[in-house]
């Protein structure tokens, strides 16, 4: 469990970037398997009028959270909303987002890497010239290395499928959730998830506008997205369930709403 310890959590809004532990932060962020834009929620804690200033509807904002140096996306976004107030002592900015991964994705850049290069760095610098973008796995099947260098040019959505091809592997956009996995793995993604690897409670549920079973609550987990599968192995509930929807929240939590396979 020493893994799920020094806590990360950096908000991205144009070339701003604040940081946890430095300023307090708090989000909300939901999930789920429609074609509707994803709605999220972040707090920002006593900011300075600049920064404040610098903080417009329509601008990216890029949200990563996780452990040590496991971070991931959880927002890549646009803001639809702030607005800053004082409480108490503390002066609050909260920014209402919608998640426009795909928008990111779609940049079209022209950049040129060195003979020898690796496709997981070639990965993660596609990612970030997206805009400060993070994978939430990179698991290739053969990191491939390109001898004769490696030229990216048209939408990077476009260069990271090329690149996994080369190194059979697969790249699944779900969400805010931007995963390489090896081939073999087919389409879908699992986690196992049990006490000693973040589960905190399953709960049944009975919702009549919904095909979920249980809410299953656990220790944050940035790589969970619509259609993910986790193994679940608890006193309450064993076996495969398939997730509908969900919420990261500041907390250090993730919460998802399942389905029973």
């Amino acid at each position: 469990m020493s893994k799920f310890f020094d806590r990360k959590i950096e908000v991205i809004i144009g070339n701003r970037r604040w940081a946890y532990p430095y300023i307090d932060i708090d989000f909300s962020i939901k999930f789920d398997s429609d074609t509707i834009p994803d709605e999220a929620e972040v707090t920002l804690y006593n900011l300075s009028p600049t920064s404040v200033a610098q903080i417009s509807k329509g601008t990216g904002i890029i949200v990563n959270a996780g452990y040590g140096t496991d971070t991931g996306t959880i927002l890549s976004g646009v803001i639809s909303d702030v607005f800053t107030s004082q409480n108490g002592v503390d002066k609050e900015t909260k920014i209402k987002a919608l998640n426009i991964t795909q928008q990111y994705l779609n940049k079209t850049i022209y950049k040129t890497y060195h003979a020898g290069v690796k496709a997981d760095y070639i990965i993660a610098s596609l990612l970030a010239l997206a805009g400060n973008l993070k994978a939430n796995t990179l698991q290739l099947s053969n990191n491939v290395t390109y001898q004769r260098g490696f030229v990216a040019s048209g939408k990077i959505l476009n260069n990271l499928t090329r690149i996994a091809r080369d190194c059979n592997s697969r790249f699944l956009v779900r969400g805010s959730a931007i995963n390489f996995i090896p081939n073999q793995q087919g389409f879908q993604m699992g986690f196992l998830l049990s006490a000693s690897t973040g589960l905190i409670s399953v709960d049944k549920i009975d919702k009549s506008d919904s095909v979920a079973t249980h809410k299953i609550e656990m220790l944050l987990n940035h790589a969970i997205a619509p259609y993910s599968l986790l193994q679940i192995k608890s006193k309450d509930l064993n076996g495969t369930v398939l997730v509908i929807e969900g919420e990261h929240k500041s907390d250090f939590t993730t919460s998802v709403e399942v389905r029973t396979l």
